[in-house]
């Protein structure tokens, strides 16, 4: 059994396409996925959810479902805010935990490490009390490093594990070498963008690097001290 929290530098690094990109890798090695989306914000215009949904057509042992839907596409908080409403930390981490224990589970979270739940949580609270390992997926561009290395160290410093590090864009060895080395981590997928993004081209990409998918849900470890 394996899950893994799925979170990012920023909004829009590819979160939600590297979670189906292992979806469908799992399920091409036999295994049954789930994805879970805990917190959705901005349902009315954009739903990873769905999203996860359009991409694994046709993959009958993968499932998906979403936790607390808001409309507005902001942070958590905001978008609950403007519906009147309040999101309960536990009760996101209860339904959380609802949906692992099987073969291969994503949670992918809302934006990156620090934004916040509500008055008191962030979503690095959440990947905290679910005590699964962390995947966190960056650019590849220039200041990948830096928000990198940042995002490691909030992981580093709250003790999660790390799992490894997805850089989703035109390879950069250099930058590839450098979050390595200063971020004190081994395992390291590097991903490209794919234009147009079809369940096809998807596939396709997937089944293309099987071995590097398979190196890195196998390799994963701790951050090196």
């Amino acid at each position: 059994m394996q899950s893994f929290f799925i979170t990012g530098t920023d909004t829009g690094v590819g979160k939600t396409i590297l979670s189906a990109a292992l979806l469908m890798h799992a399920s091409s090695c036999s295994k049954k996925g789930r994805y879970y989306k805990p917190i959705q914000t901005g349902c009315d215009e954009d739903s990873d959810t769905k999203t996860v949904d359009e991409l694994i057509q046709g993959f009958s042992s993968i499932t998906t479902s979403c936790g607390l839907a808001l409309k507005r596409p902001l942070s958590p908080h905001l978008a609950a805010y403007y519906e009147n409403a309040h999101i309960d930390f536990t009760t996101v981490v209860v339904k959380t935990r609802e949906v692992l224990g099987g073969d291969f589970t994503i949670v992918e979270g809302a934006g990156g490490l620090l934004v916040p739940i509500n008055g008191r949580h962030l979503m690095i609270h959440l990947i905290k009390e679910l005590a699964i390992p962390c995947i966190l997926v960056s650019r590849s561009t220039l200041g990948c490093i830096n928000h990198t290395l940042l995002s490691l160290e909030a992981l580093y410093k709250r003790r999660i594990p790390v799992w490894g590090v997805v850089m989703v864009g035109a390879y950069n060895r250099d930058n590839e070498a450098s979050i390595k080395y200063y971020g004190r981590i081994k395992n390291v997928l590097c991903l490209p963008f794919i234009t147009p993004l079809t369940k096809t081209s998807l596939a396709q990409l997937v089944d293309d690097k099987s071995h590097e998918f398979e190196r890195f849900l196998s390799h994963g470890a701790a951050y090196d001290q």
